[in-house]
């Protein structure tokens, strides 16, 4: 992190070691800093390099922002393999800077493949299933060939429903205990919708009864009589 960052005081807090390199932001507007901030961005790389040959971690994993920079080049440098995760739908400036030279690249959006490199290996989050792929036309071969499946095996469900009902078939002739639980389920199962037969019978049945009192309520002919 940056010599006196917020994430300095963050990780002080959990007694996690720290150390603090140079660095400058990448301002898309004019400022004067723009002018020597480049410089503080050298001396980084430099720091962080320090800091990396003398720790030798196996993978360094960035999650963006500014200070990320001078540390995933100086690992490029190094040989270290470096690890992206790219939150946002588009990468920021630190991240595009650092893209060209990660090993892989993580993403939560599909529209963010879009903005990455065709040959960078990619890791695609979605909310039910991880895609890790060599390249993005990998990726899209493997999204492929998952879809086909599943719509195979939808296409055969009634296949496969007539395979289980062979299997129980077999297993309650082999297997005493298995074909006693399958008929005490099946007893069970019965009985549930017995239950919830009657339980609609009676729904009817107030509702026919209720009807009728309320035609009785609202005929005056009938009030006469009683």
């Amino acid at each position: 992190g940056s010599y006196d960052g917020i994430e300095k005081r963050l990780m002080e807090d959990f007694d996690i070691p720290y150390y603090g390199i140079a660095t400058g932001k990448f301002r898309r507007y004019f400022d004067p800093k723009n002018f020597s901030d480049p410089f503080r961005v050298i001396k980084g790389v430099r720091e962080a390099r320090k800091y990396l040959k003398e720790k030798q971690p196996d993978v360094v994993f960035s999650k963006g922002g500014f200070v990320s920079v001078p540390v995933v080049r100086a690992a490029n440098t190094l040989g270290i393999p470096c690890i992206i995760h790219e939150s946002d739908m588009t990468p920021g400036l630190a991240n595009k800077l650092c893209i060209p030279v990660a090993k892989k690249v993580c993403c939560n959006f599909p529209e963010t493949l879009q903005q990455l490199p065709a040959n960078k290996e990619t890791a695609d989050f979605g909310v039910n299933n991880c895609f890790v792929s060599a390249s993005r036309d990998a990726m899209n071969a493997e999204v492929v060939n998952l879809k086909n499946a599943a719509e195979t095996r939808i296409n055969n469900i009634g296949e496969e429903h007539q395979k289980v009902e062979g299997y129980n078939a077999i297993l309650q002739q082999i297997n005493p205990e298995y074909a006693e639980k399958q008929r005490q389920e099946a007893e069970i199962c019965n009985l549930k919708q017995q239950v919830a037969q009657m339980a609609t019978s009676n729904a009817n049945l107030e509702k026919m009864l209720g009807q009728v009192l309320a035609k009785l309520e609202g005929d005056p002919k009938q009030q006469k009589t009683k």
